[in-house]
């Protein structure tokens, strides 16, 4: 479960920016929040957590934050380079931040420990890590790393200093660690390869196999929200000689690139490509299939993110989704959200984040003020994150109606009387 997410000096947002999936103690009605025995009893998780805001004002670089921590954990010891540097995303509008670390800091559960994990990096080297665990009110230190010098706990176990001294200046000690199969800390390590994010969200109709089929659930809810799909079939046509060559280089080219660690599908796959096909109810009372390309955006969307959103309520995953509403209608959205508010089926303590534009969910009943946040971008182009419950507001209030009135800020500046004025005054002077 992730408590805590906190990071700074990246794209929009210069200085930190913390997101907390930690219910505060409002009097909201509880809508499936989650426990765990990590936490004290009058703590609870949130299962959800959706952040507004207008174009342009950051909402994409928290997800990409969350994508980048996770990247650096899973691939900066297998695929960095010796003597390379640090991939990162320093605040660009400000020459001095460009010298300034990149930060992120994560909490989080697994069964009934507490974990907090952090570093720190100058686009050079990593400067600093840590990994510290509270497990029944106790706080132990596995390791910590400033540069190049090592500490480690003595409840960490395991080829330490061995994979201390394989970990290079751009490599994290966790992925080292992993890599080389430490026993405690591949647990720490899967809960970040466990990261669903949106941006790695491959469109489901482009990675299809022989062995793949379709969770029926994702058809049940296409039903359910009135798409008028019924089935689903998937369709093979053989691929011809040419283009199975062609397929081939491709990923010789590819294997090169990354250095040859990734999997491909078996060769029989390679002769034949398949096409998803969707089942509507006709006049005739039969189901009459069609090609994907035939279906609308907004059910494309849902195609490619409900089998990701249920291998996470199957798993109790986090997932972390940009743009949720896109192309959907707002009935679509919430009944995504109330997914992971039913406890009936997030029985697994998945959670969901997600940034969104739809302002109709904000008086949803599956959203507590905690789970709303706003993303606002200042007059030098720095973004800052806070929580709707840090806003003074009545519980009678609408929060649709507030946020659109200006009152939480995010909005776009100026107003649309103001936007039409100056095209009027342009349009006077050509």
């Amino acid at each position: 479960m992730l408590l805590n997410f906190t990071f700074s000096n990246h794209k929009s947002f210069r200085g930190e920016a913390s997101l907390s999936l930690v219910a505060s103690s409002l009097s909201d009605e509880a809508s499936g929040l989650l426990s765990s025995e990590a936490l004290p009893a009058n703590k609870k998780g949130l299962p959800s957590a959706v952040i507004y805001g207008p174009n342009a004002a950051g909402k994409s670089a928290i997800v990409s934050a969350f994508d980048t921590m996770r990247d650096h954990v899973l691939l900066s010891h297998r695929q960095g380079k010796p003597g390379g540097g640090v991939i990162r995303f320093p605040f660009a509008l400000d020459e001095k931040a460009l010298k300034l670390i990149s930060y992120f800091s994560i909490e989080f559960t697994i069964s009934s420990v507490r974990y907090s994990y952090e570093f720190s990096t100058d686009g050079k080297s990593y400067i600093s890590e840590s990994l510290y665990s509270l497990f029944n009110g106790r706080t132990s230190k596995l390791y910590e790393r400033k540069g190049g010098d090592f500490s480690f706990g003595r409840s960490l176990k395991g080829q330490n200093k061995t994979i201390s001294n394989l970990t290079r200046p751009n490599s994290l000690f966790l992925s080292a660690a992993a890599q080389n199969d430490h026993p405690q800390l591949l647990e720490i390590f899967k809960y970040f390869q466990d990261l669903i994010i949106g941006l790695n969200i491959a469109p489901l109709s482009s990675s299809l196999s022989t062995k793949d089929k379709i969770d029926p659930r994702v058809i049940s809810f296409l039903t359910l929200i009135g798409t008028g799909i019924v089935d689903v079939s998937i369709k093979k046509t053989p691929v011809t000689p040419k283009a199975m060559e062609m397929q081939k280089e491709l990923r010789n080219v590819f294997k090169k690139f990354v250095g040859g660690e990734v999997e491909f599908p078996d060769d029989d796959d390679d002769k034949q490509r398949f096409e998803l096909q969707l089942g509507h109810r006709s006049a005739e009372k039969k189901i009459k299939y069609l090609d994907i390309s035939q279906e609308s955006s907004g059910t494309i969307n849902l195609l490619n993110i409900l089998t990701p959103i249920f291998d996470a309520l199957d798993h109790g995953k986090l997932i972390v989704i940009d743009e949720l509403d896109e192309s959907l209608h707002t009935q679509a959205v919430e009944a995504v959200i109330a997914l992971f508010s039913d406890p009936l089926i997030n029985k697994n303590g998945a959670q969901l984040v997600c940034t969104v534009h739809d302002t109709n969910i904000l008086d949803s009943k599956f959203l507590r003020r905690d789970q709303i946040w706003f993303v606002n971008k200042d007059r030098e182009g720095k973004s800052e994150l806070y929580p709707l419950s840090d806003i003074k507001l009545r519980k009678q209030d609408s929060r649709e109606r507030g946020y659109r009135q200006g009152r939480f800020g995010a909005v776009p500046h100026g107003s649309l009387e103001s936007w039409l004025n100056y095209f009027h005054i342009e349009r006077n002077v050509k």
